[in-house]
């Protein structure tokens, strides 16, 4: 993405140069993997879905919340396309302006701790700890109460001092971005849709049986192996749907699909729509 692009998308999104922007939004299949050159701390509100990060597919559900530094690409998954199912994310995204204006004696460490994070960082607040924290930010960032750039900067730093008491403790329950035997079995998975998945194949590789596939599969990924290969395979076809002229047939057959008639069944409970109505939908 070029400097130019980046500008405009930064005009568009920090309002008056307020370097922190906050947001409530309905995640779906058309937000596409992303990086950007500001910071992000996410907290999933409602729902369930997936966090594709840096090469990692994350199970996600009320109460999680994650640091995502400059450069890290990611998107957010629901579940399925039913109201049912919707995953309902608070993004609060800053620029390193804002350490800056707020940098004082006392909050040199705090911000020099987060310039310091490499790699991206999660938590699963159990006891949602944090809901009333991003509540309070979106009231008071969409708000027009007085001061209220002001108690969105006070609810901010408080944000940053809470994530940060909570990845130190010694009994956090966070996720990281370190690979594992089980991670690179995903990340092949996600580089190489097209190839004859199976969860024999894949408790192979891990020297599992297949039942302790599945288990992992659910402790891990809140789905089984097929629903994750099926996960995968849609967003692999809603990117070439986007960013490709190739037909539908085309592209089905490229993440692996040969029956056509599962495909767009499966295409369109996965999405909402059929995989013609998704490609004019992105592209008007």
């Amino acid at each position: 993405m070029s400097k130019r692009v980046i500008d405009k998308i930064d005009a568009l999104i920090f309002e008056d140069e307020f370097p922190i922007y906050v947001n409530r939004v309905t995640e779906s299949f058309t937000q596409l993997e992303h990086t950007h050159d500001f910071y992000e701390m996410t907290y999933v509100a409602e729902g369930r879905g997936t966090h594709y990060i840096n090469g990692q597919a994350v199970p996600v559900s009320r109460g999680d919340l994650f640091w995502i530094p400059l450069g890290v690409s990611h998107v957010f998954r629901p579940a399925g396309a039913s109201s049912r199912e919707s995953l309902i994310v608070y993004n609060c995204i800053f620029q390193e302006e804002a350490m800056s204006m707020a940098e004082q004696a006392h909050t040199s460490s705090l911000f020099t701790f987060y310039r310091q994070l490499s790699g991206w960082r999660g938590i699963r607040a159990v006891d949602h700890a944090f809901a009333s924290l991003f509540e309070a930010l979106h009231r008071e960032y969409t708000g027009s109460l007085d001061f209220g750039r002001l108690t969105v900067q006070c609810n901010w730093l408080m944000l940053l001092i809470q994530f940060k008491r909570a990845l130190e403790q010694p009994s956090a329950s966070a996720m990281q971005g370190v690979a594992t035997t089980f991670d690179s079995m995903l990340l092949e998975i996600r580089n190489h849709p097209e190839r004859d998945h199976t969860a024999e194949k894949a408790a192979r590789s891990l020297q599992l049986g297949v039942r302790q596939l599945q288990r992992l599969f659910r402790e891990r990924m809140d789905m089984g192996f097929k629903s994750y290969l099926q996960d995968v395979r849609i967003q692999q076809c809603c990117e070439l749907l986007r960013t490709t002229e190739l037909t539908v047939t085309e592209i089905h057959q490229a993440v692996g699909y040969q029956d056509a008639k599962h495909f767009h069944a499966l295409f369109k409970r996965k999405t909402g729509k059929t995989p013609g109505a998704y490609r004019r939908s992105v592209r008007m």
